[in-house]
């Protein structure tokens, strides 16, 4: 019997997405999920959605080199060449800044 884990699909298709655009996705589904935290629900595309951006938009996605940004802003400073901000979130699940 498989267990069901509800996210998988969405952790599949991020990870393919950078691996698509040639960029390293060193997160597994578990850290990926404790990540997220309760602002799982908040994570799309549109506005108020959260998205997960690379720290200056380089490197890996992975532990301490990415942070959960505005959708919208996300979209307009890809569109103005700006290089991502870097925001502190607090993991409300864990109580701990990330």
């Amino acid at each position: 019997m498989r267990i069901k884990q509800p996210y998988l699909e969405n952790y599949r298709w991020q990870r393919n997405g950078a691996k698509s655009r040639s960029i390293e996705f060193n997160i597994t589904y578990e850290e990926w999920l404790d990540w997220w935290g309760d602002d799982i629900e908040l994570r799309g595309k549109g506005k108020g959605k959260l998205c997960m951006g690379r720290h200056n938009d380089t490197g890996a996605y992975e532990l301490g080199n990415i942070s959960k940004i505005e959708f919208g802003q996300n979209v307009t400073d890809a569109q103005l060449g700006v290089p991502k901000r870097t925001y502190i979130m607090v993991n409300r699940r864990k109580k701990e800044t990330i």
